[in-house]
């Protein structure tokens, strides 16, 4: 796996099987991995355990929340459970290359 974190301060949460690792950067140069005991999961669906990821993040105090998916599915699911963001804006990152969007979520919900 390689993965780039180039602002300083910037915390990103990969989930790969029933773990959720977390991603830190200081400096923005040296990267920190820090396994989520919180976020285990046997959870089949990576599509409702979206949520929970968000949730997380809503809980340590992020107030700003992005999902990055092709599935249209989560796309659904998180505008399903937005009420649950109260106070937070949820963007939502889809698509590649030229065809790549990023929503609103907010916006959307109310729109």
């Amino acid at each position: 796996m390689n993965m780039q974190i180039n602002e300083r301060g910037r915390k990103v949460i990969l989930v790969c099987e029933e773990e959720a690792f977390q991603f830190t950067t200081r400096d923005g140069e040296t990267i920190e991995k820090t396994l989520i005991e919180d976020l285990k999961s046997t959870q089949d669906e990576i599509d409702t355990r979206v949520i929970m990821y968000a949730l997380y993040k809503k809980e340590q105090g992020n107030n700003t929340i992005q999902i990055r998916s092709l599935d249209s599915d989560i796309f659904c699911i998180s505008l399903y459970y937005i009420q649950l963001f109260d106070g937070c804006k949820i963007l939502f990152d889809t698509g590649a290359g030229n065809h790549r969007k990023l929503f609103y979520m907010n916006d959307v919900a109310t729109g």
